[in-house]
């Protein structure tokens, strides 16, 4: 990954107490970047995670690269370019042409494991980046290449230079001296307090302006974003609940998009295609809310009935209705959904459904040919089960 040490500016602290964790950062870029988040849910070879992804300026023609992130148990990553060093390999170790950092999100639960895990090779790619790595147990550390430099308070901060050697280059740095102050000085530790530090360290400059800030808290495993430096609006999210709901991808100026958008169609109804008359039938949907607004649903019969709006129900989750028809006849089953602010999608695909004549709608001829002949009604039973 190569990187222009004009246009990158980030800033990266944390710190822990006895019951809370916390990690903030701020990504400084170019303006015209389009940073992605995905989420993958957890597999038996690899945990659930959420990741942070931009493209390695000025390349724009490369793929997008993991740049930060959180997996299910609380382990956190985040890179900071620093100008180049040539590092040497003095243990031989073999070497990983790549950027290796996001495999500890799929591999690890804590700082220690982490370390392990990616001190088995040598990594060319951290001659002009560093990482810093921190859990939920408060252990935080900052990765310089060959050099690793624990936590050893209740706070550490990273930005764009060596802490083992600043004459290197890019210090002294205004952010990471008030992110400093302010954790030093700090007698609260919330999230609050760190959108303050985030407030403080942002940049705005032309070739360096914060696009996007997080809070993480490591503990309960939620990420708090922030887009543009505007810290009044934010995207909560929720790791156990956003990886219940499989893969997905966003680019995240979508997700701060003023214009609403409305919730995706729903799925086509489950449920039983044929019944019997007055007997009730459960039915179920869900969709996704593209803003994660709330959403109600409404299910149509098929027969001039409907279910009425139903919810709201948070995005993702199933809503299901109970209906019986008085009627035999052929039904498709349509639903749709709503946002909070009244946005509808369009109807789903139907589920046809079947409901066969039931006992109570025997044709008069049978009931008097039952009456004349009781003998032929077992012949003709299986026809109103």
């Amino acid at each position: 990954i190569g990187f222009n040490s004009m246009v990158l500016g980030c800033t990266g602290f944390t710190a822990s107490n006895n019951d809370t964790v916390l990690v903030g950062n701020n990504e400084d870029y170019t303006l015209d970047c389009e940073p992605k988040i995905k989420i993958y849910p957890s597999t038996d070879e690899e945990y659930g995670r959420i990741v942070f992804c931009n493209k390695p300026y000025p390349f724009d023609n490369m793929p997008y690269y993991e740049f930060g992130g959180m997996n299910e148990n609380g382990l956190f990553f985040d890179s900071f370019a620093v100008p180049y060093k040539h590092l040497t390999n003095p243990d031989s170790k073999p070497v990983y042409n790549g950027w290796y950092i996001p495999n500890v999100l799929k591999n690890c639960s804590t700082v220690e494991e982490a370390i392990v895990d990616f001190n088995q090779w040598h990594h060319p790619v951290l001659e002009n980046n560093q990482i810093l790595i921190a859990d939920r147990f408060g252990d935080a550390a900052i990765i310089e290449g060959d050099i690793i430099i624990h936590k050893n308070n209740d706070f550490q901060v990273v930005t764009n230079f060596r802490l083992s050697n600043p004459d290197d280059g890019w210090y002294p740095c205004w952010r990471y001296d008030t992110a400093f102050d302010m954790l030093e000085n700090m007698n609260d530790l919330s999230i609050d307090y760190f959108i303050d530090i985030c407030n403080a360290t942002h940049s705005d400059g032309l070739y360096s302006y914060t696009i996007y800030s997080n809070v993480y808290d490591l503990i309960n495993g939620v990420v708090y974003l922030y887009y543009m430096h505007d810290y009044s609006t934010v995207k909560v999210f929720n790791l156990s609940e956003e990886m219940s709901l499989g893969f997905n991808s966003y680019y995240m100026s979508d997700l701060f998009n003023d214009d609403n958008i409305s919730p995706n169609v729903p799925e086509t109804p489950i449920g039983p295609s044929n019944g019997k008359i007055n007997e009730e039938q459960l039915y179920a949907s869900s969709t996704i809310d593209p803003d994660g607004d709330e959403v109600s649903y409404i299910f149509d019969w098929g027969d001039g009935n409907d279910s009425g709006w139903l919810g709201p129900f948070d995005s993702g989750d199933t809503c299901e209705a109970i209906y019986s028809w008085e009627n035999q006849g052929n039904y498709e089953i349509r639903v749709k959904a709503k946002d909070i602010y009244d946005l509808e999608s369009e109807w789903s695909y139907p589920l046809a459904v079947t409901m066969p004549t039931s006992y109570n709608h025997i044709p008069r001829i049978l009931i008097c040919l039952f009456e004349r002949f009781p003998f032929l009604q077992p012949y003709f039973s299986h026809y109103f089960e």
